[in-house]
């Protein structure tokens, strides 16, 4: 009995810390998932945001948001380094890319090897103007004032040009405008 006890509080103890991340203001808008090549499933993206949050605001300074990543498959840090300056160098001009430089060799310097059940989650906090990254619950980095760099950064996944993924950005913004 007591072991059924003890697992109870233990499994309700992670279930907490797995949403400690994410700010309470903040609600889950929607998930997708992200596939390579359509057929072999990188992972699942979560995207919590503030209740006037629309397709045309998202990105904006004035507006909280997180995204949240689980992993289906492991990752190298170089290849997660690679595709994410591949993905920004198609998305954004060099001059906008310079802007951010800084913070993003923070963040490239904080990753990690990713293994299959890993959990990145990204937020943007409106009134602070930082962005925090956690993984796996655990704080990574906080950038302040970095509302530019949320909008570059945020961007691979929400922005109009050259998403990471086209139907992960449709299903995002389709699901904020029926809101």
């Amino acid at each position: 009995m007591m072991d059924k006890i003890l697992l109870l509080i233990v499994s309700g103890l992670f279930s907490v810390s797995v949403w400690a991340n994410i700010p309470e203001q903040l609600t889950k808008s929607v998930t997708g998932e992200v596939r390579y090549l359509g057929f072999i499933k990188v992972y699942d993206a979560t995207l919590y945001t503030q209740a006037n949050a629309t397709p045309e605001n998202l990105l904006l300074p004035e507006v909280s948001r997180c995204l949240k990543l689980n992993y289906a498959v492991d990752l190298s840090k170089d290849k997660f380094i690679l595709a994410t300056k591949t993905v920004l160098e198609r998305q954004n001009t060099a001059e906008d890319l310079g802007r951010v430089a800084k913070q993003m060799q923070l963040v490239n310097n904080s990753y990690t090897d990713i293994k299959k059940g890993d959990r990145y989650v990204m937020c943007f906090d409106r009134t602070s103007q930082h962005t925090k990254l956690y993984l796996n619950e655990k704080p990574v980095l906080s950038l302040a004032k970095s509302a530019e760099f949320a909008k570059v950064y945020m961007g691979m996944w929400l922005a109009n040009k050259q998403p990471i993924s086209v139907s992960l950005r449709n299903t995002f913004m389709n699901h904020m405008r029926k809101m």
